[in-house]
């Protein structure tokens, strides 16, 4: 049975705060773990990091949809059903229902500006009628939900604290205190707790407890293996998950472009999409892309000699193959097919409309993840369905700063740093 759900509504509507109470109060009856901002969060508490952590280990998100969540200056709730939708192409059994309220059509999710690229249109919606009918229909369509045993923030955190497990627990208590944590309250333990922060915590504030721990762990190499993990806390869901939602088609993917111009973003991208730390990602391998006369010849040439280098490793070599890039050939289209594909990056060439077409011709099994420096392409140069923009687009300084501060905490860290 799922056991935690996340209620997304906008308190500027009198109809979906009504609505949002009897939901909570009725599922807390029937013993769920729910989630209501204003029920939840504790004054002077780090509402954002609460909300984000709660996003990340729901087994299930409901969406209360009316006229206010649909207007322009309604920021939270398509933030969240950005992240729900992102929870739910991690995990296909994860649910998503969407409430419509008077006066909302399956239509208007579907050309409004803030929830057309969410697809929320495409899920079984239910239409407000009155409090308790809407009520039993979703505790019908819960109990029909696969369970999800562990989300993959959980399977992430536990890593964290695994990492955590040698150090006292009064010493993790002291680290919460110093920050006044207070998220998570209802989970297991403290060092559950901490963990499930420092995935939502900016890094310079995570580093302040993680410097606060070093004395106290046996294992000299644990901090610094939890802040390669938190590493990616700086990057932006809602423009990540486009990385998942290309790289899984497996007809006709799109490439992708970020505005950054480092592997260092491309790699912290991929890490937050996937929710993954770097030991278990996907691979994400540089080319430089650099080309004569015959751009398209040269750029294949780099990627396939990279990429026999890159797996060379990982394949079995055998004097009496006839084919030997077949095996390579095999395990590329293998991975992709497990969903777990390998990203190719470069920077992105001007009008660069045909050279992304043939790549994909040539590499089907490959996901191509483009750096445009500073500025995404202008709207309309490519095809959705070709190229992808990640966006929320990077703020100018953000790459720029992310980086710096993931050095400067390596180097306060580390031993010896």
């Amino acid at each position: 049975m799922i056991k935690r759900i996340f209620i997304s509504y906008s308190g500027k509507d009198s109809s979906s705060v009504d609505l949002c109470n009897h939901l909570y109060h009725s599922f807390r009856q029937e013993g769920f773990d729910v989630f209501v901002d204003r029920k939840r969060i504790d004054a002077g508490s780090k509402w954002r990091d609460e909300i984000y952590s709660w996003l990340g280990l729901c087994h299930a998100g409901i969406i209360i949809l009316s006229q206010k969540e649909l207007e322009k200056d309604c920021v939270w709730v398509p933030r969240e059903a950005a992240i729900l939708t992102w929870r739910q192409h991690l995990q296909p059994e994860f649910g998503i229902i969407p409430i419509l309220m008077p006066g909302v059509q399956v239509e208007d999710l579907h050309t409004n500006e803030q929830y057309r690229d969410l697809r929320i249109d495409s899920l079984q919606c239910i239409s407000h009628q009155d409090n308790k009918s809407t009520q039993h229909t979703l505790s019908s369509k819960l109990s029909q939900l696969k369970n999800v045993k562990k989300t993959p923030y959980e399977e992430i955190s536990e890593q964290i604290e695994i990492l955590l497990g040698d150090i006292r627990e009064d010493i993790l208590c002291r680290a919460l205190e110093r920050l006044n944590i207070n998220t998570v309250q209802a989970f297991e333990n403290v060092r559950q707790s901490l963990s499930l922060s420092l995935l939502q915590m900016h890094l310079i504030e995570a580093v302040k407890v993680l410097e606060f721990l070093v004395p106290f762990s046996p294992d000299l190499t644990a901090v610094d293996r939890i802040l390669d993990i938190i590493a990616p806390n700086w990057v932006d869901v809602r423009a990540a998950r486009w990385i998942l939602i290309c790289a899984r088609k497996q007809q006709l993917k799109p490439a992708i472009v970020l505005n950054a111009a480092s592997k260092f973003a491309a790699e912290m991208y991929v890490r937050r999409a996937t929710c993954k730390p770097s030991k278990n990602c996907w691979q994400v391998i540089p080319i430089t892309a650099i080309h004569g006369e015959n751009a398209f010849e040269d750029i294949t040439r780099e990627i396939w000699q990279v990429l026999k280098d890159y797996f060379n490793d990982a394949l079995i070599s055998d004097p009496f193959d006839d084919s030997p890039d077949q095996e390579l050939i095999t395990l590329l289209q293998h991975l992709n097919g497990l969903g777990r594909p390998a990203v190719i990056v470069m920077k992105l060439p001007p009008q660069a409309n045909t050279l992304i077409t043939r790549l994909r011709d040539q590499y089907p099994y490959l996901t191509f993840l483009f750096l445009s420096g500073r500025e995404l392409p202008d709207p309309g140069q490519y095809p959705e369905t070709l190229l992808k923009s990640l966006r929320p687009a990077l703020n100018a300084q953000m790459e720029a700063d992310a980086r710096k501060n993931f050095i400067t905490a390596r180097s306060i860290l580390r031993p010896g740093g």
